[in-house]
Parts: C-alpha cells; sequence; structure tokens
C-alpha cells in the first residue's frame, strides 16, 4: 500500500501522490430513509460515517466514467460505518449492490467497513468487514 510521505519523498507531486493513495472524507452523517433522500457520497476513495440514524443511508453517484459521473469499471470505495446503527448504502439509480435487485440498499453495520469495487458505473460489488 502506498504511504503518500513516500512519494512526495521520492519527488511525486503532492496531488499525485493523493490521487494515488486516496483521499478520505471524514465525520459524515447519513441521512434520509431511501435510495431518494439518502446522503449524496463525494468522490473519496474512504467514506467515513460518524453520525448514523435508525434507517439512514447514503448513495452513489451515477457513473459513467466521464468529468460529470465518473465512476467507471474497477474503481473501488470503502465505506466505513462508526455510527450507532446500520448504514444503507444505495446504489445510483437502476444500479445493484453485490446483484441485490435493482435500487436495493447494502447494509453495513455499526462498526464495520465495506469495500466496493465499481462493475459498470452504477452497480457495485461488495465486501463486509467481519
Amino acid at each position: 500500500m502506498a504511504i503518500k510521505s513516500k512519494l512526495t519523498g521520492l519527488g511525486m507531486q503532492a496531488t499525485l501522490a493523493t490521487n494515488v493513495v486516496g483521499t478520505v472524507a471524514n465525520s459524515l452523517t447519513a441521512a434520509g430513509n431511501s435510495q431518494a433522500t439518502a446522503y449524496q457520497m463525494s468522490l473519496d476513495d474512504w467514506q467515513i460515517f460518524t453520525t448514523v440514524a435508525s434507517s439512514a443511508g447514503a448513495i452513489f453517484s451515477p457513473g459513467t466514467g466521464s468529468a460529470a459521473t465518473p465512476y467507471s469499471a474497477g474503481d473501488e470505495m470503502t465505506i466505513t460505518n462508526h455510527g450507532a446503527n446500520t448504514l444503507t448504502v444505495y446504489p445510483a439509480t437502476g444500479g445493484k449492490i453485490a446483484n441485490g435487485s435493482a435500487n436495493a440498499g447494502f447494509s453495513v453495520p455499526a462498526t464495520k467497513s465495506a469495500f466496493f469495487q465499481c462493475i459498470d458505473g452504477t452497480s457495485w460489488a461488495a465486501c463486509l468487514s467481519a
């Protein structure tokens, strides 16, 4: 795994090193209780939710690989739930997570993390921590 200070120490530009290592969105608050009202996640590589009310969730942006909809096959994201309740993660409209039903949420229990890999811009494979 890359460490930013090692990369910049070797002469890599800081912005490039950040993109190689990944960015973190910390202290997030889950929202809503459906795909339509869930918290819209940013493009950070790691999303850390610290406030998760009962039935609250987060949603991936849709993706086509363009600047406006950046997710494409192979992209990765880790979501960590440090909140008190289960976090429901939703795909973009029409998408699937872990080959579930279209638009269905994926549960990330409190104190757990889930690793997601984009399949096609809207659907994601998922691996939940033990």
